[in-house]
């Protein structure tokens, strides 16, 4: 593949994942090696790489890996598993699509971050953190003519080893129910399955139990993380730094009840931060939502839902509401992604999906 094709195919695909609200500013001038060095660094520390992509030249990795790292799948052909978007979860006390509305999520979030506090911490044996999510996942594939998309039912398995090595696994599966909710007898397509691992000081395995606790510093931990966005930006880009650093973490590591309810104090201080109210999730737990509208674009209005467990502290999920978005004809709020976390738990070793799992 020739540099200007790879190029071209970079520049199609950052226009492509910023009109959609799926990519943070990114570096535009290649030679800048030491910032896209350290941005490839990060992403690889959030998601291993996937199998079966489209050929692509080299200036369009950074590209592709950040889209990984904030959570969607690339995949040069498509399986048959395809969806149209999700029905939309009812909130009790306000609307995603009427955010300006919605009252402030402080007193709900310190709510939360009482309730984290309560839970005692456990022990465990294992040694190895998993976690794992159900969740509708953007596909892009990229041909030499065009970009198509597609959502797709997707199983997320992810092991993170005490050396930082990672593994993850991804499976298509079955679509939801008609009322929107996850169907208890989701069937795993064999044919539409991939396993990826990266190796030793990828991940640090240790984060999640040395992050500060103090409030102020645990914040400047956070944005330190995103160096790359422009979190200093203004108070829109502030809270959605914070936001995506939580998420993160979430995703990748075992959160202690006592960092849980640091991290809600943390976003209850941001004005952007908006109570949704109560709901059910796509699994059908009880969660409190809390929603923060990306950063001001003349294109589109996306918003991102937060589902907390009320009675733990815990991230059950996410949502990813659309409310507008002009190019593509979205005049309608739908869900274009959500992410429901379906465990999280320490285990002897990787491909174990509890403690004491013999199965590999």
């Amino acid at each position: 593949m020739s540099a200007d094709r790879g190029d071209r195919e970079v520049d199609e695909l950052r226009e492509f994942m910023a009109a959609h609200g799926l990519l943070p500013p990114v570096p535009s001038d290649h030679d800048e090696r030491e910032q896209a060095a350290g941005l490839l660094h990060r992403v690889l520390a959030q998601s291993a790489p996937r199998r079966r992509r489209p050929p692509v030249g080299l200036a369009a990795v950074l590209v592709l890996l950040l889209v990984l790292g904030a959570g969607y799948a690339l995949m040069g052909a498509t399986p048959p598993a395809a969806a149209g978007a999700p029905r939309a979860l009812r909130y009790s006390v306000a609307s995603p699509v009427e955010l300006a509305a919605a009252p402030s999520a402080t007193t709900s979030l310190l709510a939360v971050a009482r309730a984290a506090d309560a839970v005692p911490a456990t022990s465990h044996t294992g040694t190895v953190q998993y976690v794992a999510d159900y969740g509708w996942l953007l596909a892009v594939d990229v041909t030499a003519t065009a970009t198509t998309t597609t959502i797709f039912p997707t199983m997320t398995q992810r092991w993170t080893s005490p050396d930082g090595s990672v593994r993850v696994d991804q499976s298509r599966t079955g679509a939801l129910n008609l009322d929107g909710t996850v169907s208890g007898d989701a069937s795993i397509s064999a044919e539409n399955q991939s396993s990826d691992a990266v190796g030793a000081g990828t991940a640090d395995a240790a984060l999640a139990g040395q992050l500060p606790l103090e409030t102020d510093a645990l914040r400047t931990n956070l944005l330190d993380r995103h160096e790359s966005l422009p979190c200093e930006e203004s108070d829109a880009w502030t809270t959605q730094c914070l936001l995506t650093a939580i998420q993160e973490i979430y995703s990748q590591y075992v959160v202690p009840p006592a960092l849980s309810a640091s991290l809600w104090r943390v976003l209850a201080d941001e004005p952007g931060v908006k109570d949704l109210g109560t709901t059910d999730d796509r699994l059908g737990r009880r969660a409190h939502a809390i929603a923060v509208q990306a950063p001001d674009d003349p294109l589109m209005t996306v918003v991102t839902v937060l589902l907390i467990d009320p009675g733990t502290g815990a991230l059950l999920g996410s949502e990813t509401v659309t409310v507008h978005d002009g190019p593509p004809g979205v005049t309608e709020a739908t869900v274009t992604a959500f992410t429901s976390l379906t465990t999280s738990a320490w285990v002897d070793a990787v491909g174990d999906q509890r403690e004491d799992d013999d199965d590999d």
